[in-house]
């Protein structure tokens, strides 16, 4: 937990103020999950500070809440693509994404549990979102769509969650659902150039050919021109 909000310090998700009076304070907690591989296996437990976004009140400290998330049929049509054209397709994550995302109104939040208690009349004046808000995913995807704009790709007319580009940079489509972006280019090249642009602006974790997404197994031999969708059943 104090790796949590020493990155969060370093972030400058929030600062420690004194409310104004009469602002609603959201409440907080902490939130404990088990990563678990694609076999169910675990591989490391985490800890992460969350509001608790029941505590806000719409039109005060936030409105819209709606975030596009990339829609399956459209995930298997760029991996048809890919497989017919022989182009590759590899996978990205980007690390804490939702910390990059900005707040453009003023949301109080009171200290996490077990930190800062001797500031008795401070709580955070958040200037980042944080897991929990209910503004969080809409936010995120701005942020992600303006870096993904600055890289000159374009929205899709038919999935807000599709991206693509085309030019003098080379063909290439990106699919995300939320901080897991499936890319596809015409080759090995165009896809390092990406991921090179997206280094720059997010701090990234490169995950290589695509094997899983969503639950989903993916087989994709690029020889072949042919790519494979199963789902595990776990007992």
């Amino acid at each position: 937990m104090d790796d949590k909000i020493k990155a969060q310090i370093e972030k400058e998700t929030w600062e420690l103020v004194i409310p104004p009076s009469g602002v609603n304070i959201v409440s907080s907690t902490w939130k404990h999950v088990l990563k678990k591989d694609q076999k169910g296996a675990i591989v490391r437990a985490k800890s992460r500070l969350v509001a608790q976004g029941f505590s806000q009140t719409f039109g005060v400290d936030y409105d819209k809440t709606y975030a596009p998330f990339v829609r399956m049929i459209s995930l298997w049509v760029i991996c048809a693509i890919a497989a017919r054209n022989n182009w590759p397709i590899h996978q990205m994550d980007v690390d804490v994404a939702y910390l990059n995302a900005k707040l453009h109104d003023p949301i109080y939040m009171h200290k996490p549990p077990g930190y800062f208690e001797r500031e008795n009349e401070q709580v955070l004046l958040l200037k980042k979102c944080i897991y929990g808000l209910k503004q969080l995913g809409r936010e995120w995807y701005k942020c992600l769509s303006s870096a993904l704009f600055s890289m000159e790709f374009k929205k899709s007319s038919s999935d807000a969650a599709v991206f693509y580009r085309h030019g003098p940079k080379g063909y290439a489509i990106i699919g995300a659902a939320v901080d897991d972006l499936t890319i596809t280019a015409v080759d090995e090249y165009t896809i390092y150039g990406i991921k090179k642009d997206l280094e720059h602006i997010f701090k990234m974790k490169d995950l290589g050919e695509i094997h899983w997404l969503l639950n989903l197994k993916i087989e994709h031999n690029q020889t072949a021109g042919t790519i494979c969708f199963s789902i595990l059943t776990r007992y």
